[in-house]
């Protein structure tokens, strides 16, 4: 129940959604332009970024809120701002890595070493 609350994360150089569930869906968005005189992002982008990340937000809370689309699953989601830069999304990308590393914490042994 409940429509989706995302949290907002203040990291350096880093703006991001986080919302609890049980899946979660990553999402990368250019929600800000390319920044000048080294800053990582610049102006906001409406239509390709802002539109998009209110459109993911929507779908999941409309499939959370559905009783009979997924009984009992709650989608979350991480989303991430590229800001229109490649290498900046990559760098956003691997936060969702990152992440499943540090959740992951059962230690792995090989039978023969």
């Amino acid at each position: 129940g409940g429509a989706a609350k995302p949290k907002g994360q203040g990291y350096p150089h880093m703006n991001s959604i986080r919302i609890d569930g049980d899946i979660t869906l990553g999402g990368l968005f250019p929600v800000h332009g390319r920044g000048t005189e080294g800053k990582a992002c610049g102006e906001l982008k409406k239509e390709k970024g802002i539109h998009r990340l209110e459109a993911m937000l929507f779908a999941l809370d409309r499939i959370n809120n559905d009783p009979d689309l997924l009984p009992n699953i709650t989608l979350g989601a991480r989303i991430l701002d590229t800001c229109s830069r490649d290498t900046h999304a990559l760098e956003q990308s691997l936060t969702f890595v990152q992440a499943l590393i540090e959740k992951d914490s059962t230690e792995v042994r090989c039978v023969n070493g």
